[in-house]
C-alpha cells in the first residue's frame, strides 16, 4: 500500500496521480469480505474502461444493474435519468463516454 494513501487532497488520495494508479496499487488487501469484493469490481470496471473492453465492462455488471443520473440528456437537473439492466447500461456507457464502442 502506498505510504501516503489515506490523505485526501484535490479529490484524489494523495500520492496517486489517477484513479487508475490508486486501483492498481495493492491497497485493497486492507479490506476484507464485501468491501474487498466491491473494490475488486471497481478496479475491473476501471480497467475495462481504460482498455475499451466491452466484454470486461459487461462482466463487471449484474443483470439488474441500475445507473441513476441527477440530470437528463439535456443537462437539466429538474429531472433525472434512470437506466436499468445490463445491456442498457453498457450501451449507455459506451455512447456517453465514446470510449468503448
Amino acid at each position: 500500500m502506498n505510504a501516503s494513501a489515506g490523505v485526501v487532497g484535490s479529490g484524489l488520495v494523495s500520492g496517486y496521480a489517477t484513479i487508475g494508479d490508486l486501483l492498481a496499487d495493492d491497497w485493497t488487501s486492507a479490506f476484507s469480505g464485501q468491501h474487498a469484493a466491491s473494490l475488486k469490481v471497481i478496479a475491473q470496471w476501471w480497467n475495462a474502461v481504460v482498455a475499451k473492453d466491452v466484454d470486461l465492462l459487461t462482466a463487471t455488471m449484474a443483470e439488474d444493474v441500475v445507473i441513476e443520473l441527477p440530470f437528463d440528456e439535456s443537462g437539466r437537473s429538474d429531472t433525472f435519468r434512470r437506466i436499468e439492466g445490463k445491456a442498457q447500461c453498457v450501451a449507455f456507457m459506451a455512447r456517453a463516454s465514446g470510449l468503448l464502442i
